[in-house]
């Protein structure tokens, strides 16, 4: 009975005893693993905060750069125009002529090349090159409903190379099937030499004081653009 009772105990204390160190090691497990997600928690705010310090100093660093970049240059290249063949760059197509009816041709190329329905113009535009004040005016039919190039001809007749051009883009013919607007005063000549094309021409005339010797188209299509004014 008494060695029942002594094993008894022994292994009630055993137990307890097992009970006690299991307790304590998941205490300590528990410890160790708290300072561990401690530690990677320091470990990442560390991580972020170089990485908010990086962006920092990437944004001064690109600020920085564009302001560089938005000043105007400090030194030149002497060189830079020797030996220069091309003269555009890729923002900017020159146009380098001083003679006004190659200058319409270029820019009539450079713009529609004409190489199929969808690029070439609906009518082409002439007007005469010592009258820029209905030049000007013609830049409204442009777009619409031409979407043709002014080319400049001479009052009296119209140069072979302007001939050549209007062949080349072969317009197609507006909405109302005109292919040449033809403005200003011009000769009779300049008409015989259109011949093969549907032409519109469309008068001019001149202004009172308000405008002096401006001389402005008045097609029905400008003339809700503009007015005439009398002394």
């Amino acid at each position: 009975m008494k060695k029942n009772s002594k094993l008894l105990i022994f292994l009630t204390v055993l137990t307890a005893f097992m009970l006690f160190s299991a307790s304590c090691s998941n205490g300590s497990s528990n410890g160790h693993t708290g300072e561990h997600t401690e530690d990677m928690n320091h470990e990442k705010m560390d991580h972020e905060n170089m990485n908010d310090h990086a962006n920092h100093n990437g944004k001064d660093s690109q600020s920085t750069k564009n302001q560089d970049f938005s000043k105007a240059p400090a030194q030149f290249n002497p060189n830079a125009e020797e030996s220069l063949i091309v003269q555009n760059t890729k923002n900017i197509t020159r146009i380098p002529v001083a003679d006004p009816i190659r200058a319409s041709i270029y820019v009539s190329q450079t713009i529609w090349p004409a190489t199929h329905k969808e690029n070439q113009p609906g009518a082409v535009i002439l007007s005469p090159v010592g009258q820029w004040q209905t030049t000007l005016a013609g830049a409204d039919l442009i777009h619409h409903p031409n979407n043709g190039p002014i080319l400049l001809i001479h009052q009296d007749h119209i140069p072979d190379k302007v001939l050549s051009e209007i062949k080349r883009l072969n317009p197609t013919g507006n909405r109302n099937g005109t292919q040449i607007v033809v403005l200003g005063d011009v000769s009779n000549n300049v008409i015989n030499q259109l011949s093969g094309y549907k032409i519109e021409q469309s008068q001019s005339r001149l202004c009172g004081n308000f405008f002096g010797s401006l001389k402005i188209d008045v097609s029905h299509r400008l003339a809700n653009h503009f007015f005439e004014f009398h002394p």
